[in-house]
Parts: C-alpha cells; sequence; structure tokens
C-alpha cells in the first residue's frame, strides 16, 4: 500500500466521524485564547520574559501548537508497536516480506498533513507575527525541521514500543519520558526559560530536537539555532534509527504469538 493511499485512508477516517472532528477543530482557538491571556496577564508586570517580547511570545506558542498537531499521530506509535507484540498483530509482518520497521514508519507519516491541515490558520497568524528579518528561507528550513522532527519521534515512540518484547507494559516508561519530553522539548516553557543548567542539558537532548530545533529556525534564542539545530535533530534521527534497529534485531527472537 503506497503513502498516497494511507493518506486516502487516513482522510477518510478522520471524516468519518465529523461531531469530533468539529470538537477537534474549535478546540484549536480555544487553546490558543488561554494561552494568549495567560501570559498577556504576565506582561502586565514585565516588557519582556527572557528576551521575548508578547508579540514573539504569542508567536512562539503558537508555533508549538502547529507542531503539536502535526506530531499528534505520532504519539501512539509506542501503542501500536505493543500490540503488534502483545495481541499477535506482528505474526502478519513475520510471515510477510515486508521490514516492519519501515512499515510503521510510512503508516504514521500519511496522517500529519491532514492534522496540520486543521491547524494551517494558526501557523498563518505565527508567520503575520513574525518578526521582520524572518525570511523565505527561514521558514523553507522550519517546514524542513518540522518534518525530521516527525521523524524522530516516530522513531522515539517505536524505541518504546520495542521495549515491549522485554517488558510487559511500557506505558509508565512511557508516560515518565512524556514528561520530560514536555520540559526539554521547549513544548512548555521557551528553553531559555528554564533555569541556565537544565536549559543547557535541555539543549541537547533530543526533546529539543521536537520544538525547539523547528522554532529556533524563524524565532532565534541565544541557543542552539538554525543549521545547528537541523545538525542535532539528524543526529538523534540516526541514533535513534540505529537503536530501535538493534532493540528489533535482539528482541524479535524473544517474540511469542499468544494473541491474535
Amino acid at each position: 500500500m503506497s503513502v498516497l493511499q494511507l493518506l486516502r485512508l487516513e482522510l477518510k477516517e478522520a471524516t468519518h466521524f465529523r461531531t469530533n472532528l468539529y470538537a477537534w477543530v474549535l478546540s484549536h482557538p480555544l487553546q490558543l485564547l488561554i494561552i494568549y491571556m495567560l501570559w498577556q496577564g504576565i506582561f502586565h508586570f514585565t516588557d519582556s520574559v527572557a528576551g521575548y517580547s508578547l508579540q514573539h511570545i504569542v508567536m512562539y506558542y503558537f508555533l508549538v501548537h502547529f507542531i503539536n498537531s502535526f506530531l499528534s499521530s505520532a504519539y501512539s506509535v509506542n501503542y501500536q508497536v505493543w500490540s503488534d507484540i502483545n495481541e499477535g498483530g506482528l505474526d502478519k509482518f513475520l510471515c510477510r516480506p515486508f521490514n516492519y520497521l519501515t512499515l510503521i514508519s510510512i503508516k504514521n507519516l500519511s496522517r500529519p498533513g491532514i492534522d496540520a491541515l486543521f491547524a494551517l490558520p494558526v501557523l498563518v497568524i505565527a508567520v503575520w507575527l513574525a518578526p521582520q528579518q524572518s525570511s523565505v528561507f527561514s521558514w523553507v528550513m522550519f517546514t524542513f525541521s518540522v518534518w525530521l522532527s516527525l521523524l524522530l519521534l516516530i522513531e522515539i515512540q517505536k524505541v518504546i514500543g520495542l521495549l515491549s518484547l522485554w517488558l510487559e507494559k511500557v506505558f509508565g516508561l512511557r508516560d515518565i519520558l512524556f514528561s520530560f519530553m514536555m520540559l526539554l522539548s521547549g513544548q512548555l516553557l521557551p528553553l531559555s526559560i528554564l533555569p541556565q543548567w537544565l536549559g543547557e542539558i535541555a539543549l541537547y537532548s533530543p526533546f529539543a530536537a521536537l520544538f525547539h530545533a523547528p522554532i529556533s529556525q524563524v524565532l532565534p534564542s541565544q541557543s542552539v539555532t538554525g543549521l545547528s539545530a537541523i545538525e542535532l535533530q539528524l543526529l538523534w534521527l540516526l541514533v535513534f534509527i540505529l537503536f530501535s534497529k538493534l532493540l528489533w534485531t535482539v528482541g524479535r527472537p524473544k517474540y511469542q504469538s499468544l494473541g491474535g
């Protein structure tokens, strides 16, 4: 099945449950309104926070919201892998000439475009709020970096899921990892707002490659930005690709088909 066929299937699924779809679309402005009101209240007492003006901080969270929408479908990859391993779904991949890890990646590259489409107005507003020095090239790099974030998140999720070959449940570990990810990726707060020692750790972690790296292409900060941030993404992407292949190679003989 091609990527285009998977995309059509995901689009049909997304539009089939229309009430849920409408609620999901309406949730975008509601969440952003809450964020705006929170930061507007903070800026009543200061002119800048870690070098950000109110305009830039609002732009920052609009970009975070768009990236999170683009990445949202990849958060379930760990469950997909866990389910295949624990419910016997892996059988149909092992008896066919498919590369399981590649198939999981392709399957999860079809939905993000649909999710991003509904969040596109958020990105348009972020572009409008952008500093004057943000060039077309910087937005091209932002787009490329967002795709790298998606590929990296898929690989991180595959690693978590593949641990099911050794662990009965991986969801507690996943939740702990997600908590660290929210703090160290720039999703919760810009990394420059964190304590210096924590910010420096976060900058070179794989989590910063998910949110901080794309945003730094159009909203520079006093940290790893531009091409250096993309190089960091590529490095961590390679590390997790190799790690997932290692786990698959070592763990596959441990698989026992007990479900299905």
